[in-house]
């Protein structure tokens, strides 16, 4: 994953959960962490900042949904196995540290990323997806057809109030497909809490990504 930066805070605790941040970067995860304080003994941080969202977030290749924007590669798989494989147990090796449990946490198509994630390796148990792009052509179907593991225990799943008030087809259907991902959740178990947060896809990100933490943190503590 040279083509990344990563940035690894830990916990004063060797065990305590860690939590991948998934399309951030060094300074974005300093001003995040600056106002979760409280936070510093519950979660170790491993922030990812991902140079190609479409490449390699996306789990199977899909047409562009913006006019200027580029298709969607689907090489997430690929990258799954080399943040897991590779550069997970090297940080936790590196850093002598044992998590209780790993999650993940992104916003937009990263959100989507840390679901498809927990879904395919056991080593994911709790997930936030902020903002996630679960208007993604097939992830829905995705869900309804795969297994989902009982190694996922919480997911946190957040949406602007106006991101469906969109002209394009695709993206107006993000808050239809999101709450159904959480009723197959809750089917299936996982504790599963949603909101609605005001404004569209691009207002207030790290104020919605520091109410997902805390609410990973409350629901992990009871």
């Amino acid at each position: 994953m040279t083509e990344d930066g990563l940035f690894f805070l830990p916990s004063k605790d060797p065990s305590a959960n860690l939590l991948i941040l998934v399309g951030m970067d060094r300074e974005e995860t300093y001003r995040l962490i600056e106002d979760l304080k409280e936070n510093s003994s519950f979660f170790s941080f491993l922030a990812i900042d991902v140079e190609d969202w479409n490449r390699n977030l996306s789990p199977w290749p899909s047409e562009k949904v913006f006019h200027n924007g580029s298709s969607f590669s689907g090489q997430a798989d690929s990258y799954r196995n080399r943040l897991l494989n590779d550069v997970l147990p090297k940080i936790m090796k590196e850093n002598t540290i044992h998590p209780k449990a790993i999650g993940m946490l992104g916003y937009s198509l990263a959100g989507l990323f840390s679901l498809y994630s927990a879904i395919l390796d056991s080593r994911i148990s709790f997930i936030a997806s902020v903002s996630g792009s679960f208007w993604y052509p097939g992830f829905v179907d995705f869900l309804r057809e795969k297994e989902i593991p009982k190694s996922l225990t919480h997911a946190y799943l957040s949406l602007g109030d106006k991101e469906c008030n969109v002209r394009n087809p695709v993206l107006k259907t993000v808050e239809e497909r999101t709450l159904e991902a959480k009723s197959l959740l809750e089917e299936n178990n996982v504790v599963t809490f949603f909101e609605k947060n005001p404004g569209n896809h691009f207002q207030d990100p790290r104020d919605r990504i520091i109410k997902a933490i805390r609410w990973l943190k409350q629901s992990l503590s009871e």
